[in-house]
């Protein structure tokens, strides 16, 4: 199968337990199936890094992203006017959305794979040509790891 992965953080390194788990899933999928990845790349990653990557997709998307200060306030800002969860505007990036509708426009994948609730707005930006299967990786239960936390808080 022809797979798209459209992840929040580019996997590699793979440090954190997010990230792990993202570059495990593509590792996993790799074996069976040609995939390609987008994600926001914020610090610029040296060769190694997008070279790690190489095995396990057939294309890597790279979509550059600030996250200076100003930045990261204005893409909440225009969530918030949007009306989006504060995470969602966070992630928002119409490059994202633009390479997303560009590659499902030209390509055919059988499966898009969106990791986190968060990303899933992105779908909006799938080609209508687009007759991909959709997969949603919930990589936690967010009303319960918010309620550990606020017990967790004096």
């Amino acid at each position: 199968m022809n797979i798209m992965v459209v992840s929040p953080w580019f996997p590699s390194p793979p440090f954190g337990g997010a990230l792990i788990r993202v570059y495990e899933t593509l590792r996993h999928l790799s074996r069976r199936h040609r995939l390609t990845l987008v994600a926001p790349i914020a610090v610029p990653r040296s060769p190694e890094h997008l070279a790690a990557l190489a095995p396990l997709c057939e294309t890597v998307v790279p979509v550059p992203v600030s996250e200076s200060g100003p930045a990261v306030l204005r893409r909440m800002a225009a969530g918030f006017v949007r009306g989006m969860p504060l995470i969602q505007g966070l992630h928002r990036n119409r490059h994202m959305a633009q390479q997303i509708h560009r590659l499902t426009s030209s390509n055919a994948y059988d499966v898009i794979h969106i990791e986190h609730s968060f990303m899933a707005p992105y779908l909006a930006s799938v080609s209508s040509r687009s007759h991909a299967r959709t997969v949603l990786s919930m990589h936690n239960i967010e009303s319960l790891r918010f309620r550990r936390e606020l017990l967790m808080t004096p």
